[in-house]
Parts: C-alpha cells; structure tokens; sequence
C-alpha cells in the first residue's frame, strides 16, 4: 500500500489526536526543567551521564508538539513570514546579545566570517566557538522545522520526500555528519533528522492513543538499560518518541500544577535567558550537589520573573518576541 493510502486510511478511521493547551503548557514547562537542569554543570556536569541522558530527548520533544496542535496553518506567505519573524527576531536580538557578552568577557579580536558562518547555519559548534552560547541553534532549526512542516501538511508528495530525507539523516552516526551540520544553513539538517519524530508519534496516536503508555513504558526500559550500561546514549535513536511519549503520559498528573503551567508558558524567553542567569549565579557559588539545586531553583525563578516582566511591557515584547509583523511594527510606533 502506497503512504499516501496508508495516510488517508488512517484519517479517514480514526479522529485527530490534538493536545489540549494546558497540557502542551505542562509538557513545555517539564521540558523546560529539563532543558534547564542539563545546562546547570553543577548538577549535570558536561559528558557526565545525566546531562548525555538529558541530552537524548529533552529538546527534540519541542520538535514533536506542534505535530499535535489542533489548528494546522495553511501555506500561505504570511504564515511563513509570521513563523520567519517570530523565530528570527529573537535570534538576532540574542544573537547579538551573546555576541557582546563574550567579546566583553574573552577580549579577543573577533572573527566576522565565523561570526557569520554561525549567524547563518545556527550550527551549535559554531556558535560556542564565535558567539560563546551554542542555545541560539534551537531558533533558526525550528523555524527551518516550521516551514518544513508548512509544506509537508500542503502537499503529501512533498512530506513523503521530507521523511525520505529525514530518515537519510540517520543512516550516518550523528558525529560523522559534522560537516552537514556546521555547512548547510539554518539549521536545515538538524530541522530534517528531527521531523521524522512527529510524523511518527502524529500516526501512532491517531491508530491508536493507547501507544502512548506503550511508548512510556519503553521509555522506562530504556531508562533503566542505559543507567545500568547497556545500551549507551547515542545508540537510543527513538529516545524522543518514547521520551515524548512517557512526558504526554504523565502530564494530566500535573494538571493542578498552576505553577508549571507558568512556566511552560514562558518556556521560550526562560529558554533563551536562563544561560546568562545560570552562568552569573554559577561564578559565585561552591560547585557542590546542593547549591547545584539551589542554582537550578534560582535560576528558573529569576528568568521566570524576567519573562513575566518582559510580557507585561508590551513595547519590549513586542521587540523580542513578536507573534505577528504588526505586533513588531507597533513596537517603534510613538504615539
């Protein structure tokens, strides 16, 4: 049977799989942790095993959301522009913020080829070493991701040859494919090895919503494998799947959590602000497990705090993080 047949079986029989908002608010806000505690090198030391296991799931998880989403957009150019400009602009305000900070801290002459080279691919490798924060990369990826997702839902023809090329991307081990990745631009490689993981879980949970605590189950098997050595961190390729499946299966506990909502929320300025806040906090704290969390703790109420504060001013987040042109245009309006 041809994927399009497969595809139209399996919408035709079965009725959408959408997340409801407060849950993909819990899912962002535990994702965010994640993402948070990976970055704190107190708690999860750099190539320590908790960090490399965080490392398997936590971010990709943010690639799989919007494949659950109730309102699918169209493909039409304000849409791409809207998703362009509220991935982009962002990028640049912190891009170049990042850029200051580590010319002020290292003090050396900076290179403007490489600056531009990892302005353009959002290569994670080139950022850290011209820019000093490797975070940036989840922008320009993501917008690549949106747009790729725009096209597919457009055209099935065109999602089968997307997937064909996003399963291409795993036939190298992820360390062979330096060169895709610190080359191609905006984040293009990283956008296509990742959108596989949604089409999956999209399908699985339309055939059937009950594959989701089978996928939480796995996801504890291979928890439990890898804590114990046998499999390592970057053999476990469906750990995203799973991952995502095992943080959808247990969001509904966390539904009275008001607090984690919030967070989830602000996940994006707290993505994007809590690695300044953890690296000043860092300097003047005893590197040990309990000021690790202490920092954790600190580090998600400040940048929490700094985002609720940014969105009550509507000029500065309509700056930094507009939703619309006209939302950013407003912004340098004077009345």
């Amino acid at each position: 049977m041809h994927f399009l047949d497969i595809e139209n079986t399996i919408e035709n029989n079965r009725l959408m799989y959408n997340i409801s908002r407060q849950d993909s608010s819990i899912i962002k806000g535990l994702l965010t942790i994640l993402i948070v505690i990976g970055h704190n090198h107190i708690v999860a030391p750099q190539g320590s095993p908790l960090m490399l296991f965080l490392y398997t799931f936590h971010v990709m998880c943010f690639f799989i959301l919007p494949w659950l989403y109730d309102k699918k957009k169209d493909l039409t150019l304000e849409n791409i522009g809207t998703t362009i400009l509220r991935a982009w602009i962002p990028y640049v305000f912190f891009f170049v913020l990042s850029l200051i900070v580590f010319m002020v801290i290292v003090r050396k002459q900076p290179d403007v080829g490489g600056i531009a080279a990892a302005f353009v691919t959002g290569s994670q490798a080139l950022l850290k070493e011209n820019v000093g924060f490797f975070f940036l990369w989840f922008l320009p990826t993501f917008c690549t991701f949106s747009i790729l997702k725009l096209v597919g839902d457009k055209w099935g023809q065109v999602k089968c040859f997307i997937i064909i090329l996003s399963i291409c991307t795993f036939l190298f081990p992820w360390r062979d494919m330096e060169w895709m990745k610190n080359n191609l631009p905006f984040g293009i490689y990283v956008a296509l090895r990742y959108y596989i993981y949604g089409f999956i879980i999209f399908y699985l949970l339309k055939w059937r919503e009950w594959t989701k605590y089978v996928g939480a189950v796995v996801f504890l098997i291979f928890t439990w494998m890898y804590w114990n050595g046998i499999i390592s961190w970057y053999n476990i390729v469906l750990m995203p799947v799973v991952g995502f499946m095992f943080v959808l299966s247990v969001a509904p506990i966390f539904r009275r959590q008001a607090w984690l909502q919030e967070i989830g929320k602000y996940s994006l300025p707290i993505y994007l602000l809590h690695v300044y806040v953890y690296n000043v906090i860092e300097r003047v704290v005893p590197h040990t497990m309990i000021w690790g969390f202490v920092v954790l703790v600190l580090t998600l109420v400040l940048t929490y705090f700094i985002s609720y504060i940014i969105y009550k001013m509507p000029r500065l987040k309509n700056i930094i993080f507009p939703r619309n042109v006209d939302e950013w245009k407003s912004a340098f309006l004077y009345k």
